[in-house]
């Protein structure tokens, strides 16, 4: 065993490129790369390690003494079997053959290769964890924008659907209403002018009987005015009897007239009641038929408006199973991303593996002995 003495005077064993050290590189945070891994090792500080004899001249860890002895600095102590010198900086140093170096080298390989693909493979795997854990991430992402999307589609095509029905259903009231309006004003109108003209017509006659009456009176009076005249003219010159025929002639002629005006005035009420009869009956038929078209038209608007039902009923219908389609849709959505969780868990890898497969090589009898793989096969500089 080589090794040299720290200022405690207590013997330490040389441990050429063993793995650790507080001023090593820090592992990569994302993947793992033999060669780096290898490196580390190869360059631990731990012992003043280092992977081979040029390493460590270029390093300025290790300094040539010639005659194929080198040394490595080290704190003062008692000499080693390998002898003791100063070098020019009158530090201790530790002397040891080039053969024993490369053993040193030689039996700590395949430990630092184990190591390295050790380590490189444990970080390889947590990088691929992470891939696929992103992927998986970014799947049920997806799963989740299109089943809430498509939920959100169903329900608006729901009120889609129930936005047009009620509005159809508005219009159809509003038709219905209008319609009932403009039939009932119609058939007022109507029945209205109907009474109008009938109540003309009865006006009409009588202005027209009374002026017959008068017109009759005058000619009466007319017809026998020259000879009251006479008679008028004579009974003022004394005669009696003149005066008697004027008496008798005014008296036969209020007479004729009172039974010619009674006569008109019986006429004129019958006809004038026959009149206002046909008026009430042509108010009556009218105003039937009035109420009819009237009762017509709310029939037309009642059909309307159970139409408006229907459709406000309808759209209600499907724009509540819009939303429980959305629900279901969403429900499933959710129920496959958790099948999709559970069918990918997460697998947790463990670094004490790691750590148990180097305690297991170095307690394993002649592990000092593998001397690793040839670094061509590896593809490192450093192996």
């Amino acid at each position: 065993m080589s090794g040299f003495y720290d200022s405690s005077g207590n013997m330490q064993q040389l441990q050429l490129g063993s793995f650790g050290g507080s001023h090593g590189s820090a592992p990569p945070s994302f993947g793992g790369n033999f060669n780096d891994y290898y490196g580390m090792f190869a360059n631990a500080p731990v012992g003043q390690g280092f992977g081979s004899i040029e390493k460590g001249l270029e390093a300025g860890t290790l300094f040539d003494m010639g005659g194929g002895n080198y040394g490595i600095p080290g704190a003062q102590g008692p000499p080693t079997s390998h002898g003791f010198m100063s070098n020019p900086r009158n530090s201790p140093m530790n002397i040891y053959s080039a053969g024993h170096l490369n053993n040193e080298f030689n039996k700590n390989k395949g430990r630092m290769q184990l190591g390295a693909a050790l380590m490189a493979d444990y970080h390889n795997m947590v990088a691929a964890g992470q891939a696929q854990g992103q992927r998986v991430n970014d799947a049920l992402g997806r799963m989740d924008q299109a089943f809430t999307g498509g939920a959100a589609n169903i329900r608006q095509s729901g009120q889609d659907a129930f936005g047009e029905l009620t509005a159809r259903g508005d219009q159809f009231n509003q038709q219905g209403q209008q319609f009932l309006a403009d039939q009932t004003d119609f058939n007022k109108g109507v029945l209205a002018e109907s009474d109008r003209l009938m109540k003309q017509g009865i006006d009409n006659f009588e202005k027209t009987t009374a002026s017959d009456a008068s017109a009759m009176k005058f000619g009466m009076a007319r017809q026998r005015g020259q000879q009251r005249n006479q008679l008028q003219a004579a009974a003022k010159m004394g005669d009696p009897s003149a005066s008697a025929a004027l008496n008798q002639m005014d008296f036969d002629t209020a007479q004729q007239t009172q039974a010619s005006m009674s006569q008109i005035a019986s006429q004129f009420n019958q006809a004038k009641a026959s009149m206002e009869m046909n008026r009430a009956q042509n108010y009556g038929q009218v105003g039937m038929q009035a109420g009819s078209n009237i009762n017509q038209a709310g029939g037309v608007m009642a059909n309307l408006a159970g139409m408006s039902k229907d459709l406000y009923a309808q759209g209600s219908a499907i724009k509540q199973g819009a939303e429980v389609l959305a629900n279901q849709f969403y429900a499933q959505g959710q129920t496959a991303i958790a099948d999709r969780i559970i069918a990918n868990p997460g697998s947790p890898l463990s670094m004490a593996s790691v750590i148990s497969a180097m305690l297991a090589f170095d307690a394993s009898p002649g592990s000092e002995l593998l001397t690793g793989m040839p670094s061509q096969f590896l593809g490192s500089e450093f192996a």
